[in-house]
């Protein structure tokens, strides 16, 4: 569900706004998080160029897994910050 939000967001720039702010509510709504839920809000706001978001949510992660790692360097590298990368590390 997050991550079709997500899709749409990225589509309809005219309302991201306040599809980035339906979808961060849902988010910090949820009961319980699972590692495919952090990764879907993570790589959703990396998606619209909203890296430094991610990465405080990528922070916050009680659990990290590959894909996490993948969403957090692709973010990086695709807004030309090779050297927050490294940091990541």
């Amino acid at each position: 569900m997050l991550q079709y939000q997500w899709q749409e967001c990225a589509v309809e720039q005219k309302t991201m706004s306040h599809r980035k702010f339906a979808v961060r509510q849902v988010f910090d709504e949820m009961t319980e998080r699972d590692v495919v839920s952090w990764n879907s809000i993570v790589n959703g706001y990396v998606k619209v160029g909203e890296v430094v978001v991610g990465q405080k949510l990528f922070d916050e992660m009680p659990q990290r897994n590959l894909v996490g790692w993948n969403v957090m360097v692709t973010g990086y590298l695709n807004s030309h910050k090779p050297g927050k990368c490294l940091k990541l590390f």
